[in-house]
């Protein structure tokens, strides 16, 4: 029986909330508005108390500016005077220290200057007596490697004598051994030419002993002739072979005598150039010092001091602004308050349309409730 007044009680404070939040929105602005007036009247006072206090203190600095440019000016004065005299003095000085100190420089330079001189003298005599024997000692080396190097000739122009004996010793045992082979080939083939001759003169012996004669016996003799001009022919070929085979070998033997003759060659002396004496220069000691410029004296100038000027200053008022207090966010907060009071009140009813509808479907009119009395209530 509580379900409408348990929806009906949210659309009321939500419309109430709409309302509140909106109210509360467009105050919290004009209260800003009044505070914002009240900081424009305080601000004004203390700007008109401060210009006061300002313009008091101007006035105090600048009777203090006064007095203060007036014993600065004086002090000035005496420091300046102070400062001329004691120029003064100090040039003075100054010149006089200049001056012994020229005096000092030409003596020092000039001690300096014999020094270097008896310096580079000694070193000029050191320079040759080093250049001598750097010269002397180069001239012995050379003349050490041009002994070695004719040594060396020597030693080879006898490799290549004795090499010349034993090519020429070897290239005629060639030669003889040649000879003799050929000889050999000679005896040989006239030895096989006796023993054919004598073979074929039994043979004739024996075919005209035996008392027969005709052509056959006269044929026969003739080829034994053909047979032995044929031995003899391929006994002088064979040996004609021979001869050009051992003619062939001399001419090798001929280039083997040549080639040994040319395998040693003649040692070429590296040529070594006499040594050069060097030269020493004996350089001069410079320039002798002389004095320096004299040393002009300092001019001193008396300064002078100008008295300042001390001007009053100028107070200005600073202005005061009143604040601006824009509504624009009151409003959109208001505006916003709003819109939540609308959403929050349709939330609100469409609750309270669902309960209705709940309660039609549930409790019809002439139904009973759940207490057990009868419901008479409005149909929902």
């Amino acid at each position: 029986m509580c379900a409408p007044a348990a929806v009906i009680v949210p659309i009321v404070a939500a419309v109430a909330t709409t309302g509140l939040g909106i109210y509360g929105s467009i105050a919290e602005g004009q209260a800003a508005q009044q505070q914002a007036e009240q900081q424009y009247a305080a601000q004004q006072m203390q700007a008109q108390y401060q210009f006061g206090e300002q313009q008091r203190q101007m006035d105090y600095q600048f009777a203090e500016a006064q007095r203060q440019q007036e014993y600065a000016y004086q002090e000035q004065q005496r420091q300046m005077e102070y400062r001329y005299q004691e120029d003064l003095r100090m040039a003075e000085l100054n010149y006089q220290n200049q001056m012994q100190a020229r005096d000092f420089e030409y003596q020092q330079s000039y001690l300096q200057y014999d020094y270097a001189r008896m310096e580079q003298q000694r070193q000029y005599q050191y320079e040759l007596a080093v250049q001598q024997q750097n010269y002397e000692y180069q001239q012995a080396q050379i003349n050490s490697q041009r002994m070695f190097e004719q040594q060396k000739a020597d030693q080879q122009a006898s490799v290549i004598e004795l090499n010349a004996q034993l090519a020429g010793t070897a290239y005629a045992n060639d030669l003889r051994q040649l000879d003799n082979r050929f000889m050999q080939e000679e005896e040989a083939a006239a030895m096989q030419k006796i023993k054919a001759s004598k073979d074929i003169a039994q043979a004739r012996a024996e075919i005209r002993a035996s008392g027969r004669t005709g052509n056959t016996v006269d044929n026969l003799v003739a080829d034994y002739n053909r047979q032995l001009a044929a031995f003899d022919f391929a006994t002088n070929r064979n040996l004609a072979f021979a001869s050009t085979n051992i003619q062939d070998q001399k001419r090798g033997a001929q280039s083997t005598y040549a080639a040994r003759l040319a395998s040693e060659q003649p040692y070429i002396k590296q040529p070594y150039v006499d040594a050069i004496k060097g030269q020493a220069y004996a350089p001069g000691a410079g320039v002798a010092p002389i004095y320096g410029p004299t040393p002009i004296k300092q001019q001193v100038t008396r300064g002078q001091v100008t008295r300042g000027q001390v001007t009053r200053g100028q107070v200005t008022q600073a202005p005061v602004y009143k604040s601006y207090v824009d509504m624009t966010p009151y409003y959109i907060s208001a505006a916003r308050e709003g819109v939540t009071g609308i959403a929050n009140t349709v939330r609100a009813v469409d609750n309270y349309n669902q309960v209705r509808k709940q309660n039609r479907t549930t409790f019809p009119r002439g139904s009973t409730a759940p207490d057990g009395r009868p419901y008479y209530g409005p149909a929902f």
